[in-house]
């Protein structure tokens, strides 16, 4: 289906859509100012970890160790930075933010997803990750809204 020109021109069409954060809902709009505030904490959290100082960190089940270089802990650094990054591009409506999401999204339900299926490999039961209540939806909005952010 072909997209109409309004009668006024392309300019004008510009001019009439509002911006890119009037897209974003109230709860998107809140989570993105948490992780935004996180993601740098843990960028300063890791500094300090490097001179010597434990800090623990923790999502989607995940636990850090207290030594700074570990595997988990360098995972759980890259995901808290990718959330950041997703907030900074959403709150200043960069072009390519939902597509960000949508990979920081992907990333958080494969991490809860493996966080509940690792226990039942060794037999040490199952526990429901309730961060899929809301990275499902986010998931969901992103790809609704991706049309939408992509025209202005």
């Amino acid at each position: 289906m072909e997209e109409k020109e309004s009668i006024f021109g392309a300019e004008f069409d510009e001019l009439a859509l509002p911006g890119r954060r009037s897209l974003l809902p109230w709860w998107v709009k809140l989570f993105t100012w948490i992780f935004l505030i996180m993601g740098f904490g843990v960028f300063i959290s890791f500094l300090t970890s490097l001179g010597g100082i434990s800090v623990d960190l923790s999502l989607y089940g995940l636990r850090s160790s207290t030594r700074p270089l570990t595997t988990i802990t360098l995972i759980l650094i890259s995901l808290y930075l990718l959330k950041g990054a997703t907030s900074i591009c959403l709150l200043t409506e960069q072009h390519w933010a939902i597509k960000l999401g949508m990979a920081d999204a992907v990333a958080g339900i494969l991490c809860c997803t493996f966080v509940m299926i690792y226990p039942l490999v060794n037999d040490s039961g199952f526990s429901f990750r309730g961060e899929l209540i809301v990275l499902i939806p986010y998931l969901r909005w992103l790809i609704k809204v991706k049309p939408l952010w992509e025209r202005r």
